[in-house]
């Protein structure tokens, strides 16, 4: 004598595979398999369309995602400082790059190095012909030091001569990862601190 399977009281009828004490509990069961096989089988095509976008994208459309999350990094970062690194106007709109990520570096690991991207007010970034660099190189020494522009300097030496290897897909979707985990940790901390 067997168990039914939906409500375990004693039942020596089977219903197909399934135990069951009367036709009701059987298709309620059978439902629930049938449920929890279709919730398997979404989470696979999830899972495979996850992976087929990133297999599509290109590597500099994936770099330009990830810059784009890591500049969002560095604005929240900066919030603390509560002023452009360029010019100290308090207001934080743009991740300044203190080497331009242009065609040359679009895809390199320099690109996507938050050392190297602080936040600065759009005048600063865009307009003031081709970024504040000036200001830029006196607001690193201010905040953090000569030995930071030299590290700053170490980095653009490194990706000038090839030292370092070139960024895979894989890596930069795991860098895209990481930086959205860490924003979403940063506004969860500012929206929990008290005002």
């Amino acid at each position: 004598m067997g168990k039914c399977a939906h409500c375990k009281a004693p039942a020596t009828n089977r219903y197909g595979l399934t135990t069951a004490c009367s036709p009701d509990h059987a298709y309620a069961v059978l439902k629930a398999r049938q449920e929890k096989k279709a919730r398997a089988l979404l989470l696979v095509d999830r899972k495979q369309n996850r992976a087929d976008k990133l297999r599509i994208k290109t590597l500099a459309t994936l770099c330009k995602e990830a810059r784009t999350i890591v500049q969002k990094y560095a604005r929240l970062r900066d919030q603390k400082w509560g002023a452009c690194i360029c010019c100290g106007v308090p207001k934080i709109e743009d991740g300044a790059h203190f080497f331009a990520a242009g065609s040359k570096y679009r895809t390199a690991r320099l690109s996507l190095n938050p050392d190297q991207i602080m936040g600065s007010c759009a005048k600063c970034n865009r307009f003031v012909g081709g970024g504040n660099m000036d200001g830029y190189r006196a607001g690193i020494l201010a905040r953090y030091g000569p030995q930071k522009l030299a590290e700053l300097q170490e980095l653009k030496r490194r990706a000038d001569s090839g030292e370092d290897a070139p960024l895979t897909k894989e890596e930069v979707a795991g860098i895209k990862a990481n930086y959205s985990k860490l924003i979403r940790d940063m506004e969860q901390r500012l929206n929990a601190e008290p005002r």
